[in-house]
């Protein structure tokens, strides 16, 4: 009890004639390194750059998170890696459950929740999102989030800034954003179980990883809900599976992560 009072206090404390910060939600994909790029070159204000690790990224998410963190280095800059205890594939494993698309609770609890406690340290904050000049129902999502969602924070306890949607940026700015600061174009980012990945990624993960393909195919084979990670096709299909036969279920989604509200 008088651990959560003097949590309380701290956070009062802070946003009573605190200075205003500046944090940057960075989820090592095109938009938001291409966001942090814009805010150098407009010389805006950044105080932390802050990913949010789920344990269970995309090696070549984190291996890009590295490559910009060299980057960064040369600005001043540094991207600070925050995450839960228990990893997202740990706690999936526990609780003998997967993440699918219809319900993102993945995001809520493994993304959005320590980005939101990250800020709370260093409160009054303004935090930049990384939604792109094409992805308007994210940033109205966001700001006034859908009725009926089911999410601890009601109100997020700073404000949120879109750069690359309020300066008309879209996906193709961002990559020539980053091409033309001499950075590769940042793989696609997320979990290796992602449900808003396409059967044909997870084919390609099949033969490039495979040792990741088969954590995610015997957790999706161990779950409780009996529900499948791609909806369309079980991973167990896959692994059985031709590439050209996977040609039909290849529909790109974004997954949604992270969404700052």
């Amino acid at each position: 009890m008088l651990s959560e009072a003097k949590s309380l206090w701290s956070v009062l404390l802070a946003s009573i004639g605190g200075k205003l910060k500046h944090i940057v939600s960075y989820g090592g994909g095109v938009n938001s390194t291409a966001m942090v790029i814009w805010l150098l070159q407009h010389r805006q204000s950044i105080d932390h750059i802050v990913f949010c690790d789920t344990g269970a990224e995309l090696p070549e998410t984190l291996e890009y998170v590295n490559t910009f963190g060299y980057w960064l280095k040369q600005h001043g800059l540094s991207i600070q890696t925050v995450g839960r205890e228990e990893g997202l594939f740990d706690y999936c494993t526990r609780l003998r459950i997967i993440p699918f698309r219809r319900f993102r609770w993945c995001t809520d609890k493994f993304k959005v929740r320590p980005f939101i406690e990250f800020c709370k340290a260093y409160l009054p904050v303004t935090a930049y999102i990384g939604f792109d000049a094409g992805e308007e129902s994210r940033v109205l999502n966001s700001e006034a989030p859908i009725k009926g969602r089911k999410c601890k924070y009601k109100k997020v306890p700073y404000e949120k800034r879109y750069p690359l949607f309020q300066n008309g940026i879209d996906r193709d700015g961002c990559l020539e954003l980053i091409r033309n600061v001499g950075l590769p174009d940042p793989p696609k980012s997320g979990c290796f179980f992602c449900p808003f990945m396409t059967p044909k990624q997870y084919q390609h993960m099949k033969n490039e990883r495979p040792e990741l393909f088969k954590k995610a195919m015997e957790l999706e084979q161990s779950n409780v809900s009996g529900k499948l990670i791609l909806e369309t096709v079980s991973l167990t299909e896959i692994f059985n599976q031709q590439e050209m036969q996977l040609c039909f279920y290849d529909i790109e989604l974004p997954c949604g992560c992270f969404d700052g509200s």
